[in-house]
């Protein structure tokens, strides 16, 4: 009776926690990721403002996994007691689940003025920061940089890296806007 709860016509005011699941595995360019439940609502509200309870998230979970949108695979391994001890949940996202995460303007939307909002106003702190005496060292910029580049989501990096990583970008624009 729980899991008919949520059915498949009310899952579209869930699609938050598909994205989330859609975001993580895009980043890493795969069509799976393994999130830890807590990450999944961590997340969610983060990035989308949507507040789930953990018992909530696993009924959510079993209807879109019922509605074909993804696959979960159960991780064990052994632990060196010999017992078995629980990983996170693999979650292989189905083409159907692609397709509307890639139809799905809105979320993606949000999710984006909300990185470009903070993008702004780091722009803002490097600008105040640049007029003082503050000055940000190559080593945390190149840290930064390589982080970027390794995958990391700027927005995701601690704060003062965060600000490095900005500071280079701001510095490469301005010099492509000098050729």
């Amino acid at each position: 009776m729980k899991k008919d709860m949520v059915k498949t016509q009310n899952l579209m005011k869930y699609l938050p926690i598909l994205c989330v699941l859609g975001i993580l595995a895009k980043i890493h360019g795969k069509n799976y990721c393994y999130p830890s439940q807590e990450k999944i609502i961590q997340l969610a509200k983060e990035k989308y403002d949507f507040e789930i309870s953990r018992r909530h998230l696993n009924r959510v979970l079993n209807a879109f996994e019922e509605a074909g949108y993804y696959k979960r695979i159960r991780r064990l391994r052994r632990s060196p007691e010999g017992g078995m001890i629980k990983n996170t949940t693999l979650y292989v996202l189905s083409s159907k689940a692609m397709k509307l995460l890639g139809k799905m303007g809105i979320f993606l939307k949000r999710f984006i003025l909300k990185t470009v909002e903070k993008v702004k106003e780091v722009k803002r702190e490097i600008k105040q920061a640049a007029t003082s005496s503050f000055k940000i060292s190559e080593d945390l910029i190149k840290r930064a940089v390589e982080k970027v580049k390794a995958g990391w989501i700027p927005f995701d990096l601690p704060p003062d890296e965060y600000r490095a990583w900005l500071t280079w970008k701001y510095e490469q624009e301005r010099k492509k806007k000098e050729r």
